[in-house]
Formats: C-alpha cells, sequence, structure tokens
C-alpha cells in the first residue's frame, strides 16, 4: 500500500482509452472494537484496564472501576458535571513506545516489559506472539534475531508504517457494533430477562399487532424476536428501537422507561444520512449522548465496564471528521455476506477457503470481462477487449444480471429532482373512489385520476394508510406553502419546508 502511496502503479482507462497513473492512500479504517484494537496497538477494549484506542483513559486496576474518579473519566465530566477534556492518544507517541517495549522486552526482563504495557496501556500482538514463543521454540528464537538483523520491520505492526494513515483519528467510531449491537443489545438483554411470562406473552401480542409500513420493512416476526432477544442482529436492533414506545414501554419502571426514551431519541438521530447544519448536529447529538449516560448511569454505574459507552462519547469527533456515521458503518458491508454464503454453499467442504476464494476469483473475472475491461497483452504490446456479443449477453438479458447479482435500479438509482412520482400499480377495485368535487373545481384544467402509490423519495413510499407528519418552521403560515406539480395523469401536492419529522 505504501508503494502505490508513493509510487502508484499504470493502469488502463477505457474512457480515455489511455495509459493511466493510479494512486491511493487509506482513508480511514472500518472495524469493530477488538479489530481496531489490533491495528492500533491497544488492548481488546473488553477486559483492559486502558478500554480506549482514542483517548489515555486509565483504571491502576480492576479494583479502582467502581472509583467515582474513574467514573468521571469514563464520562469524560468534571467533579461539578462540566465536560472535561479527555487527554487523546497520539500516534506518533504510539509507535515510538511500541518499539520501546520491545527493546525493553529483549533488553531488560519480562516484569518491565509487562509493567511498561499496562503503563502505556499498548500492546502489540505481532511482537508480543514473537517474545512469548521464541522463550519455548529455538526455531522461533533463532527466525526472530534474522528478523531482527535483516527485516526488524517485520516485527511490528505493518499499520504504524502506514503512509498518512492516524490509529487514533483514522479509526472512527463505529456505529453498527457500538450503537446496535453495543448498548441497545445490552438493555434489550436486560429488558427482555426481567419480564414475566405473561409480559412476554402479551409483548408478543404488541409486536405481531405493530404496523410496520411507514417503516418500509415487512411485518415482525414476534415470536422469534422474543425467543433471540439477546443474540438479534442490526437491523433487528433498529426495528426494536423503533417499535419500542408503542410496544414495551409500559413494562419498564420509570428509570428504564428514561434510559430507553434516551435511546429511542438517540438511535435515529445517530443514523442520519444527511446533515444540513453540522455544528447544529453535533451540539445536538452532544446533548442526546449525555442525556443517555446520565440515564444509564444512574440506574446503575456498572456501565461503565462498558467501554462502548465510552466508546460512544467519542462518536461526535468521528462525524466531525468523516461526516454523517452511516458513511463508516460496517453495516453496508453485511450486504456481501449473501455472496459470501452462495460460494461457500456450492463447495464440497473439502477445503472451503480454497473453493471461496476460487469462486470469488471467478466472479471478478466475470465482472471484468462483461463490464468491457481491457486486458493488456504483453506479447503485442496492446489491450484488448470482449466482443459487443459478449457483453450483449449481461447487457440485454434481465436473467444474466440477477443470477450474477446485479440490480440496475440499486446501481442508477433516480436523482433527488425526479421524486416525487406516481407509481404504475394499480388501484384495487374496493379502494378505487371518486374525484371528489371540490378538487375538480378547484384544478379545472387538470386532469384528476386517483393513484395507489407516490413514491416520495428512494425509501418512503405513500399509500393508503400511512400518515404524514409535517413540521412547520414559518408560525406565520400554518397551512405550508403548497405548489402544484402536474403531468398528464396525475397531480401532486407538495409542501416547502425546511424540517420534516
Amino acid at each position: 500500500m505504501n508503494d502505490i502511496t508513493r509510487n502508484g502503479f499504470v493502469a488502463f482507462d477505457s474512457s480515455i482509452m489511455e495509459e493511466v497513473l493510479v494512486t491511493g492512500i487509506v482513508l480511514c479504517f472500518l472495524a469493530d472494537s477488538p479489530m481496531h484494537a489490533e491495528i492500533t496497538n491497544t488492548p481488546n477494549p473488553g477486559t483492559s484496564l486502558n478500554p480506549c484506542r482514542m483517548c489515555t483513559l486509565h483504571a491502576e486496576g480492576k479494583d479502582k472501576r467502581n472509583t467515582p474518579e474513574f467514573v468521571r473519566q469514563f464520562l469524560m465530566i468534571n467533579p461539578d458535571g462540566s465536560e472535561a477534556t479527555g487527554k487523546e492518544r497520539n500516534w506518533i507517541d504510539t509507535k515510538e513506545k511500541t518499539y520501546d517495549l520491545y527493546c525493553v522486552a529483549r533488553e531488560e526482563s519480562n516484569a518491565e516489559f509487562v509493567r511498561r504495557k499496562l503503563k502505556y496501556g499498548l500492546t502489540d500482538s505481532r511482537n508480543t506472539r514473537f517474545l512469548v514463543e521464541a522463550k519455548k521454540n529455538l526455531r522461533i528464537r533463532e527466525l526472530m534475531e534474522e528478523l531482527e538483523e535483516n527485516e526488524p520491520e517485520s516485527l511490528f505492526n505493518s499499520f504504524l508504517e502506514l503512509e498518512g494513515f492516524d490509529g487514533v483519528q483514522d479509526t472512527p467510531v463505529e456505529i453498527l457494533h457500538v450503537a446496535l449491537l453495543g448498548f441497545v443489545k445490552y438493555l434489550a438483554r436486560d429488558m427482555g430477562k426481567n419480564l414475566t411470562e405473561n409480559q412476554k406473552e402479551e409483548l408478543v401480542g404488541r409486536f405481531q399487532s405493530f404496523n410496520t409500513q411507514a417503516l418500509n420493512i415487512p411485518p415482525i416476526n414476534a415470536k422469534s424476536m422474543m425467543k433471540h432477544i439477546k443474540s438479534l442482529v442490526g437491523k433487528e436492533f433498529k426495528v426494536l428501537v423503533q417499535a419500542a414506545p408503542f410496544t414495551f414501554f409500559q413494562f419498564l419502571s420509570p428509570e428504564r422507561k428514561a434510559i430507553w426514551t434516551a435511546v429511542c431519541q438517540l438511535v435515529p438521530f445517530i443514523f442520519i444520512t444527511k446533515i444540513e447544519n453540522m455544528q447544529e448536529y453535533i451540539t445536538q447529538l452532544k446533548i442526546y449522548i449525555k442525556n443517555f449516560l446520565y440515564h444509564a448511569i444512574r440506574a446503575t454505574a456498572q456501565w461503565v465496564n462498558k467501554p462502548k459507552f465510552h466508546h460512544l462519547i467519542h462518536l461526535p469527533e468521528s462525524i466531525l471528521r468523516f461526516g454523517s456515521a452511516s458513511l463508516f458503518s460496517t453495516e453496508k458491508f453485511e450486504s456481501f455476506n449473501g455472496v459470501l454464503r452462495g460460494a461457500s454453499i456450492h463447495s464440497n467442504k473439502q477445503s472451503a477457503g480454497r473453493d471461496i476464494a476460487v469462486t470469488f476469483s471467478n466472479y471478478y473475472s466475470d465482472r471484468f470481462l462483461l463490464s468491457g475491461g481491457y486486458i493488456y497483452d504483453h506479447s503485442t504490446q496492446t489491450h484488448s477487449t470482449a466482443s459487443q456479443d459478449v457483453l450483449n449477453v449481461f447487457q440485454n438479458n434481465e436473467v444474466i444480471r440477477k443470477s450474477l447479482g446485479y440490480s440496475f435500479s440499486a446501481s442508477n438509482p433516480l436523482p433527488p429532482q425526479q421524486f416525487p412520482f406516481s407509481k404504475n400499480a394499480n388501484v384495487i377495485l374496493e379502494d378505487q373512489l371518486e374525484v371528489p368535487q371540490q378538487l375538480i373545481e378547484h384544478c379545472s384544467s387538470h386532469n384528476i385520476r386517483q393513484v395507489s402509490q407516490v413514491q416520495l423519495n428512494k425509501h418512503d413510499v405513500l399509500e393508503k394508510g400511512c400518515f404524514v407528519l409535517n413540521c412547520l418552521l414559518d408560525l406565520s403560515n400554518p397551512y405550508g406553502n403548497f405548489t402544484q406539480e402536474q403531468d398528464q395523469s396525475s397531480i401532486f401536492i407538495s409542501t416547502n419546508s425546511n424540517s420534516w419529522e
């Protein structure tokens, strides 16, 4: 990767039919907390006395986690409750101390190595393994000495020398694992274990009757959700948060209801995809985070044993650096699970890893050829591509497209200016109505007909049974500003407003 950053590589650009120089740099590293800890040389946060890779949060011992001082440090507040400025880690300092730790282990004692490792809050998993195994294996010790002589960088985490990468700032707080699979999962488990059998049966009925139409999701599988509430996946926790106020709030104590109310305010705000005013958004986000942590810690300070509650405090820093949290969520990579599952199923299981790799290689080759990619022939020093007849097999055949997992509509989304529009679905007979006379008189110059559905944007469909709440900012005009947009077959009424809820 460093070679690509410094020197780049030559590729053929089919759009201009010329060779171009390609270079790149690592913008950020998306992962869950244990993987982030490994690449930043910090301990696994779950059991560590130094559970944060972004700041110097530290407990002197496990018995010190229950002290007011550690709780305040965990919440980054002063004794008077005001916001405290945490001491950030420094990536250059991390690299220097990593090298220092290795020298201590080789030249001094193991006891001193362990003491400094706890003091620095650092651990390099690569050279730690070398140091441990070298004591018992002569071959490993000889290999380590050879690497020290010829390739000393091979003994250390390779991310330490990655050009342009800052392990402290470029490992953003990942909302799938910190939020949905973090505090939402913890609270859902806590809620589930405190319900009686009768309450669980009633909750199943409430989930079954919950109308999910406005959420653009299938009906909730209530029995499955209750049975597996301790092991749901991210998308199911999303549904749970949105359904919570209407389903199980009545089973909660006032204390737990306050926590869940804060969660239901915070989580949707985290997953906002478009931020109009960054400063206002960050201010409001910090308020929601503080409100949630206040109610959670007020119920029990044992939540400080969960590092993800602390990582949540660093989320505004990541958003300021990389934009909306949805942009750096690993949730988008979950869509590749189907591809991996398909490759795994079509394997004889004798060498599953190899079969999956071969299948992926075939997928890549198919994509390259059917996309019109150019191959360089070293013997003739020319570029060649598949014929148009070969390309047409994919471009003009919907069955082939679907078999390869390609969706034209997903790859070519409509621009925002083409919304809203009426969908082609027919109005069923029992829903057909006469056009209201008042509407005919008001829009006498237009051709009006009833439509079944209106696509408001990429995700939202307006149809029978939906409710729309418009939050008006202009109090002097309580009815909003209406404009009419019409084509040959339908008419739309749109409201001009700066905020929707």
